[in-house]
This record gives structure tokens, C-alpha cells and sequence, in this order.
């Protein structure tokens, strides 16, 4: 029979083990959007975008893994290790919420209406000016 110090700290493992895999596949998703982000990006580039990877990688990854090697007594609560990974995904996607609104243009607002032929152009830059 194993004492109870030990089956405590392999319970909290597990729990910590539970959280690293999301990190780990959250980390490993937004490496691979990066590359997506940029084909159709029309040369438009986000620091937030590029260093996407980075929020789960540090804030979720590196603690987890340090959190591995406490003793079951030091380990945070279920609640504050739900709260923390909540905002470690909110982080996460409010970066790319901003990596992609970086992809509308700037020069004019509220303009929705496609470029592509010379009436439509004509016609979206005397709506665009009356805003």
C-alpha cells in the first residue's frame, strides 16, 4: 500500500498533466497558424500574430511543467488553476482577435463594399468620405 503523501502528489500530477496537454496543443495550433495567417495576410504582418504561440507556450507550458515538480501540498486549488488557464486562453485569443483585425484596413472605416471594379470603387469612396 503506498502512503497516502504519494498518492496525493500522483493525483495532483495527473491534474497538472491534464492541463499541460491543452497548453502543449494550443502551443502547437498557433505554431501552425502563423504560417496560415501569413499566406493570406496580402503582406500585412502582426507582431501579435507572429508571437501568438508565445501565451500558451509561457503562461501555460513552463508553469505546468515547474507545477510537475512541487509537492502535492503546494500546488494551487482546482478553481485557481481553472481561473489561470482562462485567462491564459483569453490572452491567447484576444492576440489573435488583434493579429487579425490587423488585416482591415485603416484608411477607411465602415467600408464593407468590395474594390474590384472602378464603379464600386468610385461609389465606396464617396460613401467612406461622408463618414
Amino acid at each position: 500500500m503506498q502512503a497516502p503523501e504519494s498518492r496525493n502528489r500522483r493525483h495532483a500530477g495527473d491534474h497538472v498533466r491534464n492541463n499541460l496537454l491543452p497548453s502543449i496543443g494550443a502551443t502547437v495550433f498557433c505554431i501552425i497558424l502563423a504560417p496560415v495567417y501569413y499566406r493570406f495576410s496580402h503582406g500585412v504582418h502582426s507582431p501579435w500574430m507572429t508571437f501568438l504561440f508565445l501565451w500558451p507556450l509561457v503562461l501555460g507550458v513552463l508553469p505546468a511543467l515547474l507545477l510537475m515538480r512541487m509537492s502535492a501540498r503546494a500546488l494551487p486549488g482546482t478553481a485557481a488553476r481553472i481561473l489561470y488557464g482562462t485567462g491564459v486562453e483569453a490572452l491567447t485569443f484576444g492576440s489573435l482577435l488583434r493579429g487579425i483585425l490587423g488585416l482591415v484596413p485603416r484608411t477607411r472605416r465602415h467600408c464593407f463594399i468590395s474594390h474590384h471594379d472602378c464603379f464600386r470603387q468610385k461609389f465606396c469612396e464617396k460613401f467612406c468620405k461622408r463618414f
